[in-house]
């Protein structure tokens, strides 16, 4: 059976590294830093060594927050993420989603529609004014699991031989991190700030960190928290969908 990758980060201000599941058969998931600079495959990268460190490249991951992360404070009327369950992601099939940036920037990659027309960033960005997301945007859900949050989970892989892996810490990655991530990037918003759409666009990398709220789009949610469901590898209940 082909083994699945995973990508352990954290956004910019959140309480918990997440892990996000890429189901089997995705190849989208680049090398890390150090796979990249050694010249080993995305194979023995993510697959082999179960590498779960930022790949050395941008991503473009597109995240929907599906209702199990939320709470609604009796005092407060805006959402806020759970801090008692760990929260963890799963990579979807894309199905067509359309969702939509605030606006055209010429910092993101050209849309699908260019890309299969050759076009050019500048046509797609500047003079066309398209606001679709990148072409090689991934979608994926964010969602709470069963699993009680105590404040450090061990959630990370790190291969030791061949044959064996062990656990490791997730925070102390991040921590080794954040000097590279710090003014890097100042395109940021906040993910505490949870915007109406539930949803945002993710761009990471070893060297680089972004995080931008997408358009409202109930039908494009709907039908994405529905694309996890039907992943045997996601326990969302249905009852609590958008």
């Amino acid at each position: 059976m082909e083994k699945t990758s995973s990508l352990v980060f954290t956004p910019k201000g959140f309480h918990q590294a997440i892990t996000l599941q890429y189901p089997e058969g995705n190849r989208s998931l680049d090398v890390c830093k150090t796979c990249k600079m050694s010249y080993k495959s995305r194979y023995i990268c993510r697959k082999k060594n179960r590498h779960t460190g930022l790949p050395w490249v941008e991503s473009h991951i597109c995240v929907l927050i599906h209702e199990s992360c939320l709470v609604r404070r009796e005092c407060m009327r805006e959402l806020s993420f759970v801090r008692d369950k760990v929260i963890a992601g799963q990579v979807v099939d894309k199905k067509g989603f359309e969702m939509s940036m605030s606006d055209a920037s010429t910092n993101f990659p050209i849309c699908s529609s260019c890309k299969h027309n050759n076009y050019t960033r500048s046509y797609c960005r500047q003079q066309q004014k398209h606001r679709h997301l990148p072409w090689n945007t991934e979608y994926a859900v964010m969602y709470a699991t069963d699993e009680p949050f105590l404040g450090e989970s061990f959630v990370g892989y790190v291969s030791q031989n061949n044959d064996q892996s062990t656990r490791v810490d997730p925070f102390s990655k991040v921590e080794a991190e954040k000097e590279e991530f710090q003014g890097i990037n100042e395109r940021e918003d906040n993910i505490n700030d949870i915007n109406d759409s539930r949803a945002f666009l993710l761009t990471v990398s070893c060297s680089s960190s972004s995080l931008e709220w997408l358009e409202p789009n109930i039908k494009a949610l709907r039908d994405i928290c529905e694309a996890a469901i039907e992943n045997l590898s996601v326990s969302i209940p249905r009852s609590r969908m958008l």
